[in-house]
């Protein structure tokens, strides 16, 4: 059983102040770390050669980025690439033709060329959106390894 005694409210006034002070740092501390795991996962995937869209370390994976932003009470996580491709690769393209400009032809390799080509679509990897999904269901875990620095000390 947990006994509180306070001689005046100031001192009740001012345990209340630092109990919503660090449950603010750890809810901060926590959204930090689910952002910070989203991305690690991202670049993670991307950089795994068994799993689609196997793109390794190149330009994509580079283009991996995250913030994370605190204002007022909210807190806002971003994961995003800025790659010109990366729309495709998140959201994948239907089919398509693609036509040569400029009175140019298109190489198909084999020594084939082409005025146009169907091109058959990219299927959707979805890897921004469940390495964002990945960190957010460890958020319990994270929450539980990071309480213990904020309101399991004696002072």
């Amino acid at each position: 059983m947990l006994k509180m005694e306070f001689s005046n409210l100031s001192a009740l006034s001012a345990l209340v102040d630092k109990l919503a002070n660090e449950a603010n740092q750890l809810a901060n501390e926590t959204a930090r770390e689910i952002v910070k795991t989203s991305h690690s996962l991202a670049r993670q995937r991307v950089a795994d050669p068994s799993r689609k869209p196997g793109k390794g370390q190149g330009p994509y994976y580079r283009s991996i980025q995250s913030k994370i932003e605190f204002n007022g009470g909210a807190v806002t996580g971003r994961l995003f690439s800025d790659a010109p491709y990366a729309g495709v690769i998140e959201f994948g393209s239907r089919p398509h033709t693609i036509r040569a400009r400029n009175g140019k032809v298109l190489f198909l390799g084999g020594g084939r060329f082409a005025n146009e080509v169907q091109h058959p679509g990219t299927p959707a990897f979805r890897v921004l959106e469940q390495s964002a999904e990945k960190a957010t269901a460890q958020a319990q875990t994270i929450l539980d390894r990071l309480f213990p620095k904020y309101f399991n000390r004696r002072s």
